[in-house]
């Protein structure tokens, strides 16, 4: 068993097809040669209130926070920060939270500003909203650094194809995608029963 899937079951990430999606041979992919190179990461949506229950109910030995962990142990350098609208409570060596909002431009300009202006690794895990993923990548796009990846999870199947030809970002949007990022994405919804089992990723020239 790799790493990043070791951890993913060991936290109970529901990254992982034995909880979920089938996220984690994507994820091998893209970060495997960067994993030692990363300083900081930040993942929209931590998976508290109803998800937290839900995914309690099903797995007793669920922790709150078990994503963040995982990228924590898995990228052995970075800083990992964490959003949610919800406020988390969980104290971990290298993790910090924050409550802030995906649809608003003040509050990711604020997580910006806390981790220095610059981030590798953006995983949007949030309110699997079209607008919102679109409007979230829109903010944050320009400080991804030189090689960084920005990935948004849970495409819904209604969306998928809109995303994949960018169309569903503004005209002007599309060409600075075009002329920044290496676009890619990863189709696992043969793999499990979720229609939305889709990641799709930017990753900055």
């Amino acid at each position: 068993m790799s790493l990043l899937k070791s951890l993913a079951v060991y936290y109970v990430t529901d990254k992982e097809i034995t909880y979920g999606h089938n996220y984690i041979p994507g994820y091998e992919d893209l970060f495997q040669s960067r994993r030692n190179k990363v300083r900081n990461m930040l993942e929209i949506g931590i998976g508290l209130g109803s998800h937290f229950d839900y995914i309690s109910s099903l797995y007793p030995n669920y922790t709150m926070g078990g994503g963040l962990k995982m990228w924590r142990d898995y990228f052995p350098g970075a800083q990992i920060y964490g959003i949610d609208i919800l406020e988390c409570p969980i104290k971990e060596p290298r993790i910090t939270t924050l409550v802030a909002n995906q649809t608003k431009s003040q509050d990711l300009f604020r997580v910006v500003h806390l981790m220095g202006g610059v981030i590798d690794i953006v995983v949007d895990d949030g309110s699997h909203v079209a607008n919102d993923q679109v409007f979230s990548f829109m903010v944050l796009a320009e400080f991804i650094t030189k090689d960084g990846i920005y990935v948004i999870e849970d495409v819904q199947h209604e969306y998928i194809e809109s995303f994949k030809t960018l169309t569903i970002f503004p005209t002007e949007f599309q060409t600075y995608i075009k002329d920044n990022f290496n676009v890619k994405w990863y189709d696992t919804r043969q793999d499990t029963k979720f229609t939305d089992d889709f990641l799709m990723v930017f990753i900055r020239k």
